[in-house]
């Protein structure tokens, strides 16, 4: 009488699953600690050892887009007293890590005055929105670190095993092979390549932190109907800064005109946007709308799909000023406990 292959079946199935969750557990746990030393060695790098009174938080968005020169200029045109800045901006970082910034720079200083987070698309409500690119689990580190490492940082923690699926399987971003195509194609017309040929040259940029039109649609209406709030560290950097008696400010940064025809002058955005601004009022914390400052063409005042080049900086740096000095709390906080001192 022949065996019945179906036990053997079995033990081969528990067998590959055991190896599956075992692998998984340590590529993500890599994963989780790379992501920590990344945080930490950005954060050990900033200048915080000396007087600041705004702090810029946030990505590349942030990094490349002030111009302090000009920023302080404008400033102290305006109020007629220096200001100091810190630039907390990480390339290619997620909202966990810039909330992890903040509390680490608030140690280091706890006398920092301000900060300016500048966050684009849908980062405050999507946890998916602007996930590092080639990263497949980084929309989710946030949950793989326990309540107790994420408030200090630590290296340390559990691993969550039912969260596992979670993690698998996007392994590569489309709008990544985008941006590289567009570079290709700026290189080949200088070389001669006609120009019906190429593409706008941010073509890339109106799939960079939104989603597909669809989802789109449905998690703006989620957020619309109060079914979907901020994401988990938005609310800490919040609640840290009031806590810290720390005044913050969020500023939608400058978009492409591409990405805003696609997806900001939508009226779901729209109706997204003044909900944001509504529960950010509620919280007392002003909402400064940059998307569209830069009226110039794309290609002159942005370097690349997502960030602006020095000219774009430089408009950007001296509006903000403006529109943070007209803040009666950002004045008070800033000019008038420096002239008192």
């Amino acid at each position: 009488m022949r065996r019945s292959p179906f036990i053997r079946n079995v033990v081969c199935c528990l067998f590959l699953l055991g190896c599956f969750n075992v692998a998984s557990h340590f590529w993500f746990q890599t994963d989780r600690r790379d992501f920590v030393n990344r945080w930490e060695d950005s954060a050990r790098k900033l200048p915080l050892n000396q007087p600041v009174d705004i702090l810029l938080l946030g990505d590349s968005t942030t990094l490349y887009s002030y111009h302090q020169p000009d920023f302080k200029a404008r400033w102290e045109e305006l109020s007629g007293q220096p200001v100091s800045l810190v630039n907390a901006g990480v390339p290619a970082s997620m909202v966990l890590e810039h909330c992890l910034t903040l509390r680490r720079a608030l140690t280091v200083n706890p006398n920092i005055k301000c900060v300016v987070y500048g966050v684009f698309g849908l980062r405050l409500t999507d946890p998916a929105a602007g996930r590092r690119f080639g990263n497949p689990a980084g929309e989710h580190l946030e949950y793989f670190i326990e309540d107790q490492d994420y408030v200090q940082g630590r290296k340390g923690g559990g691993f969550r095993l039912g969260k596992i699926l979670l993690w698998f399987p996007m392994y590569t971003e489309p709008s990544s092979y985008w941006v590289s195509v567009e570079g290709i194609r700026r290189v080949l017309g200088r070389m001669g390549m006609p120009q019906q040929k190429t593409t706008h040259p941010l073509a890339g940029a109106a799939e960079i932190g939104f989603p597909k039109e669809l989802e789109f649609i449905h998690h703006t209406g989620q957020v619309t109907s109060g079914k979907i709030g901020f994401i988990r560290p938005i609310v800490d950097i919040v609640q840290v800064c009031r806590e810290r008696g720390v005044d913050l400010v969020v500023v939608f940064m400058p978009t492409p005109q591409i990405r805003r025809e696609r997806f900001m002058e939508r009226p779901e955005w729209t109706a997204y946007y003044q909900r944001v601004q509504t529960e950010f009022s509620a919280l007392d914390v002003p909402l400064i709308d940059a998307s569209a400052w830069l009226k110039a063409p794309d290609e002159d005042v942005f370097s690349d799909p997502l960030h602006v080049n020095k000219r774009g900086a430089q408009i950007l740096s001296a509006r903000i000023a403006e529109e943070l000095y007209a803040l009666p709390s950002f004045r008070r906080k800033i000019v008038d406990e420096a002239r008192g001192r």
